[in-house]
């Protein structure tokens, strides 16, 4: 019987090539979005924790409001970097979409391909099998046929 052997083998590992890599982008990409994310929750709870201590101590006041301001102005520049990074997921996510898409039309061709090899295969088999039988019932009759020839020649003799 003749092996299957799908034709466009190396352009489907090509493609599911594209596609392994374009998902590790997205798992990178969406790293970023969650790094970004744990650092403004950090920004966020250094904010909350910063309070007032109960003294009145001017330089402390003064100290205490630039930390404030320097933490307000990281989470916002962290805020434009996450809205960046969000942007780079989802083209990302859409690459990896795309490629998948391609690769799956691959697979669904050559699942097709497999499917119709097999039936060609079975049908081939079960003619061979027919072909058998017809000569063994062939060859039965045949000798079935010379025996009644072979005893009709002994009851003229």
């Amino acid at each position: 019987m003749k092996r299957f052997q799908f034709r466009l083998g190396h352009l489907l590992g090509l493609r599911e090539q594209q596609e392994s890599l374009a998902k590790l982008q997205v798992g990178q990409a969406a790293r970023r979005c969650d790094e970004i994310r744990l650092q403004i929750s950090d920004i966020q709870r250094n904010q909350r924790e910063t309070g007032f201590n109960g003294f009145f101590d001017p330089a402390a006041l003064y100290m205490r409001q630039a930390y404030l301001t320097r933490l307000k102005l990281k989470r916002e520049q962290l805020g434009k970097d996450l809205v960046v990074a969000e942007k780079v997921r989802l083209e990302q996510l859409a690459i990896y979409i795309a490629a998948r898409q391609h690769a799956e039309v691959l697979r669904k061709l050559k699942t097709r391909r497999l499917d119709e090899h097999r039936l060609d295969t079975q049908r081939l088999e079960d003619a061979n099998l027919d072909d058998i039988v017809l000569a063994k019932l062939a060859s039965d009759q045949h000798k079935e046929h010379a025996q009644i020839s072979a005893n009709a020649e002994l009851a003229r003799v």
